[in-house]
């Protein structure tokens, strides 16, 4: 699943919407705005890097608060079942790995250990983004 099939169907839902600020994904309340879920689209765990509000869920258990969750879950499960990929751009003088690292405000270079890792689908969106790196991207993408 997309996420732009899970912000859809999160607004049909009467009591809340799904909006992207950056790197996440808020579930926000229609009647004030306030978030519901919030959670880091580069993380497969709902849980340990994101936020789910008690006080809202208590107040909407019998509404689309369910509803919410378990659509979120099966967009997570359907992620964690995608090949995901790193951007090694090799090693430099000191023998320190390098990556090629991708977010919606630029490109960086990594000199860590645990570089970033892709779904074909963030490298879609990074090749439309980027269309000089399109190539690039392709000849070093590595499974994870």
């Amino acid at each position: 699943m997309k996420l732009s099939k899970v912000t859809k169907k999160i607004n049909e839902l009467d009591e809340f919407y799904a909006e992207v600020e950056g790197e996440n994904l808020y579930i926000r309340q229609r009647s004030d705005g306030d978030y519901f879920v919030r959670f880091n689209l580069k993380s497969n765990d709902l849980y340990e890097d994101g936020y789910i509000d008690g006080t809202i869920l208590a107040r909407h258990l019998n509404d689309s608060a369910l509803e919410v969750l378990k659509i979120i879950r099966k967009y997570l499960n359907e992620r964690e079942k995608q090949q995901k990929y790193i951007l090694p751009l090799g090693v430099d003088r000191e023998g320190d790995a390098n990556y090629l690292g991708i977010n919606p405000n630029g490109l960086s270079v990594s000199y860590v250990n645990d570089p970033s890792v892709y779904t074909q689908e963030e490298l879609d969106a990074a090749k439309e983004q980027f269309p000089a790196i399109a190539n690039l991207i392709e000849e070093i993408k590595e499974p994870h």
